[in-house]
């Protein structure tokens, strides 16, 4: 599958949605240096982690059921070529919209991204703005009233969190933000200073008795940015029940 709408090429073979291992590999037009090969692997990390936090399931995978998983070898990197390999990939294949939108960002002079994987994709080819959807069934309500791009988030959790349940809280919330401050979910309409969803106070998220709260900036994320969060906000939910999310 080759996919347009990226100023670099795109292709895709298998089906990252299996379970099976997948290789990637990122093409620039001049030979990477450290700090740049360090920025592409962030980019990586950052996918990977909003993946295991649920956020990269959609209407054909749940949430609970997303795996990213990169080999724990340092990936090697050759003149203008960086390779990662993933023991196990199973996402909802729109959900790689995030990590070519990531490396668009931080690698400079991309040119190209392969993916390699076993079996045969049942999607069609989709583009930049095709977000996977939030999970049909929420298990909790959502408000959401956003007019600019000042957004205040309030999620109400069916009771007080203990500690692990609130490090539970801040890390999947922090690997939505983290791919937001890295323009993953990128609307190419719109120019390159805009599409980050950044946090306007520190720390990012408030945790006030059952309450978790943040003020944030977005300067034009795709919609779908919030269908991710959903994803996310549902996986959590198996383990801290959340009540309602607010965005307003």
């Amino acid at each position: 599958m080759n996919l347009a709408g990226w100023p670099f090429s795109i292709t895709l073979l298998g089906d990252v949605g299996g379970g099976g291992a997948a290789q990637m590999f990122v093409d620039l037009g001049t030979p990477m240096s450290a700090a740049v090969f360090e920025q592409m692997l962030y980019a990586v990390e950052v996918f990977c982690a909003l993946g295991n936090a649920g956020g990269l399931g959609g209407d054909r995978i749940a949430p609970g059921g997303v795996v990213v998983e990169l080999s724990a070898s340092k990936p090697p990197s050759t003149g203008t070529r960086g390779a990662w390999d993933f023991t196990r990939l199973a996402i909802d294949i729109r959900g790689l919209i995030v990590l070519f939108d990531a490396l668009a960002l931080l690698a400079d002079d991309l040119r190209a991204i392969n993916i390699t994987s076993p079996g045969i994709a049942q999607q069609a080819a989709f583009g930049p703005e095709d977000l996977p959807p939030s999970w049909p069934r929420l298990p909790f309500g959502v408000e959401d009233d956003r007019t600019g791009p000042n957004v205040e988030l309030e999620i109400d959790l069916v009771r007080i969190p203990d500690e692990l349940e609130r490090d539970a809280v801040l890390a999947s919330l922090g690997a939505w933000l983290d791919a937001g401050s890295i323009q993953g979910f990128r609307d190419w309409s719109l120019g390159a200073e805009h599409s980050f969803i950044a946090p306007t106070e520190d720390p990012s998220f408030r945790v006030q008795d059952s309450t978790v709260a943040a003020l944030l900036h977005d300067s034009g994320a795709l919609e779908g940015a919030y269908d991710i969060l959903y994803n996310v906000l549902t996986k959590l939910h198996a383990t801290v029940p959340i009540a309602v999310v607010e965005i307003l």
